[in-house]
């Protein structure tokens, strides 16, 4: 049964946290990670991470608490190399990670980058896709009735993520999508990346974690062994595109 993360906003309660996450530095492994930001300013006010390492879900209160991220010893999850750190489109949080606090990320497993990689392996245009239908075009289900639901706030109510104290609804949303992550997508997404394409994938995802992009290059290698020619236009589609196409949209 899932349960209900902790919230984190003292330094000494995130120094333990992240203290207990890396103890197991000295091997490969992983933690997935949720960013919750103002949909206003697009300030990150709240960084959820659940892992083996840790009995349940955490969630760091940056917004109440920005000391978490250098003090509170927040800055070393990202940095460690040997802790692989699942996430969906991480661009935009690493580049601010980096811009105010100075964080460089490393070791990101990008699950936006996965996927537009897995569309181009079979010819298609690389294309952005949210997280829900992420989850729902190769998992084949709705994340979660709680996530559903905070995901319609979102909607009418930019300042959702900075209300304090913080709404259960929310916290349960939160446990949701890091469940998904960790547990459905992630392995999905690790036997998506085909072998002639993990340097590509390792590549891109670096330039996401420097806030980056890199798409359409003409590197990746279709399943059948071939350079892909995404930009070739589609006038019929197979099967694996079919699944593959829907809820996306264009890079802009």
């Amino acid at each position: 049964m899932s349960q209900k993360p902790e919230v984190v906003s003292t330094i000494k309660r995130s120094q333990g946290v992240v203290s207990s996450l890396l103890l197991t530095e000295s091997s490969v492994a992983v933690v997935a990670i949720a960013f919750k930001s103002n949909q206003l300013t697009g300030e990150i006010s709240l960084i959820g991470l659940q892992s083996p390492a840790l009995r349940n879900p955490v969630v760091f209160d940056v917004y109440k608490n920005p000391k978490l991220y250098m003090e509170g010893q927040l800055h070393r999850v990202f940095q460690a190399e040997k802790l692989i750190k699942i996430v969906h489109d991480c661009r935009s949080f690493c580049a601010q990670l980096k811009k105010l606090y100075y964080i460089t990320s490393h070791s990101m497993f990008d699950t936006q980058v996965a996927y537009t990689l897995q569309m181009e392996e079979n010819n298609l245009p690389p294309r952005l896709i949210s997280y829900e239908n992420l989850h729902k075009n190769i998992v084949g289900l709705h994340i979660g009735t709680r996530f559903s639901y905070v995901k319609g706030l979102e909607k009418s109510d930019g300042n959702l993520w900075n209300k304090r104290p913080l709404p259960d609804e929310l916290l349960w949303a939160l446990t949701e999508e890091l469940n998904s992550l960790h547990n459905s997508v992630y392995p999905l997404m690790f036997r998506s990346i085909t072998e002639g394409n993990v340097e590509e994938f390792e590549l891109r995802c670096g330039l996401a974690a420097r806030g980056m992009s890199r798409t359409g290059t003409g590197r990746v290698q279709t399943r059948s062994g071939r350079v892909a020619t995404s930009t070739t236009p589609l006038l019929t589609i197979n099967a694996m595109q079919a699944e593959l196409l829907p809820n996306t949209k264009p890079i802009t």
